[in-house]
């Protein structure tokens, strides 16, 4: 079997808009800063891990959303540029559903569907 993860990068986050304009508000709620800068679909199996592209994290990312296949859980890592790339194993941190990262330009991530 294999796990459909999606993975969404963005420049940071933006606070949403207060109605009416002007009204205090002693906090915020933060929205994802549309548009998406970069996106990729990977396929991992429970015995190969699959790495996104380092072009889906290109210069400005600050976040990456994955979104985990329904009923799917994923084993992660997540691997900063510069620094020597960590495949996913059964090990490693899970991950189901959606998630946000923090992030940076040129990293990837590396998964492996969970058994």
């Amino acid at each position: 079997m294999t796990a459909t993860v999606k993975l969404i990068s963005y420049a940071g986050t933006i606070a949403a808009p207060v109605a009416p304009a002007g009204k205090f508000s002693g906090d915020s709620l933060f929205l994802l800063k549309q548009r998406y800068l970069a996106r990729e679909t990977l396929a991992p199996d429970s015995i190969t891990a699959a790495a996104s592209s380092s072009a889906t994290a290109p210069g400005g990312t600050e976040i990456l959303e994955v979104q985990v296949q329904d009923g799917k859980t994923v084993c992660y890592e997540v691997n900063p540029a510069g620094q020597t790339a960590v495949a996913a194993t059964q090990a490693s941190p899970w991950l189901s559903g959606r998630t946000i990262l923090h992030f940076g330009p040129g990293w990837t991530l590396s998964v492996i569907e969970a058994m």
